[in-house]
C-alpha cells in the first residue's frame, strides 16, 4: 500500500529535530491498518549517523506497571540498549509511582520523566511509542506531560494506538495527526486463477488470440472472461486494465 504521503509527514515533522524542537506524530487506527509497517518504514526513512531512535511498545498484560511502555523503550533489553544508568531511573520511578496514589508525586515523576527523556535527546532523538491503547495510567500522564511541556530538545515524538476512549490527549500546534483507513484489498485481488492469467496477459499487450495459444483456450473465452474482467475492476478497456495491472 502506498504511504508516500504518511511518510511525508515524518519527514516534515523531522525538520523541528534541527532546530532543536520537540515535534510529535500521532498514527491512530484499527487493527490491521498497517499502524507497526508504516511506523518501521518511517524508522528506516528517518535514520541517521547521530540520531538516536528508541522504540517502545506497550503491552495488554503489563498494563498495570507504571511506565512500562518508557520501560520497553529506553530499559535494558537487547533491540535498544542504552545502559543501566537510565534502566535504573525508570525502574525507580515504577516503585515510587507502585501504591502512591498522590496526583503532586505522580506529576513529580511526570515531570522527572520528561527531564530524562530531554536530557537523552543529545543531537536527536525519535521516540516510537506503539499500541498505546494498552498503555498504563502513567505512561499515558507521561505522555500528555510531554504534550502539555514540550522539551526544549530535538525530540521527535511518536505516538501510536487504536481509536478508543483509553487514549486521550490535548493535540497542540505542533501535534501532526495522521489516521489510517482499513486497507483496501487490491483490485486484481478479486479475480480468480484464470481470469488473473488473462488480466495481466492483455494488460501487457497480448493480443486475444495470442493470449488463447497461450492458455490453450478459444478467443471467445478469452474475450468473455476480459468482458467479465473490466466489469469487476470497473475498467472500460485494455488500457483502463493495463493501468490497473501496472499497479498491482
Amino acid at each position: 500500500m502506498d504511504r508516500t504521503a504518511e511518510l511525508r509527514a515524518f519527514t516534515e515533522a523531522a525538520t523541528a529535530l534541527a532546530a532543536g524542537r520537540q515535534s510529535v506524530v500521532e498514527v491512530v487506527g484499527a487493527a490491521g491498518t498497517g499502524k507497526t509497517s508504516l511506523l518501521a518504514a518511517a524508522v528506516e526513512r528517518l535514520a541517521r549517523p547521530g540520531l538516536r531512535i528508541r522504540t517502545g511498545r506497550a503491552a495488554e498484560l503489563e498494563r498495570e506497571i507504571p511506565f512500562q511502555v518508557f520501560l520497553h523503550a529506553f530499559g535494558r533489553h537487547e533491540q535498544w540498549p542504552l545502559g543501566e544508568d537510565d534502566e535504573r531511573f525508570w525502574d525507580d520511578a515504577t516503585v515510587r509511582a507502585a501504591g502512591t496514589p498522590l496526583s503532586v508525586e505522580q506529576f513529580l515523576l511526570c515531570r522527572r520523566g520528561r527531564r530524562r527523556i530531554a536530557a537523552r535527546a543529545g543531537t536527536g532523538l525519535v521516540l516510537v511509542l506503539d499500541d498505546l491503547q494498552w498503555a498504563d495510567r502513567l505512561s499515558r500522564d507521561l505522555i500528555g506531560h510531554l504534550l502539555r511541556y514540550p522539551v526544549a530538545a530535538p525530540l521527535l515524538l511518536v505516538l501510536a494506538y487504536r481509536p478508543g476512549p483509553a487514549v486521550r490527549w490535548e493535540a497542540g500546534p505542533e501535534v501532526r495527526r495522521l489516521r489510517l483507513g482499513a486497507t483496501a484489498p487490491l483490485p486484481l485481488a478479486r479475480l480468480t486463477a484464470r481470469q488473473l492469467q488473462i488480466a495481466r496477459l492483455a494488460g501487457t499487450g497480448a493480443t486475444t488470440r495470442l493470449i488463447a495459444r497461450e492458455l490453450s483456450v478459444s478467443p471467445r473465452t478469452v474475450d468473455a472472461h476480459l468482458a467479465r474482467i473490466y466489469r469487476l475492476l470497473g475498467v472500460p478497456s485494455r488500457a483502463g486494465l493495463a493501468a490497473v495491472v501496472a499497479h498491482g
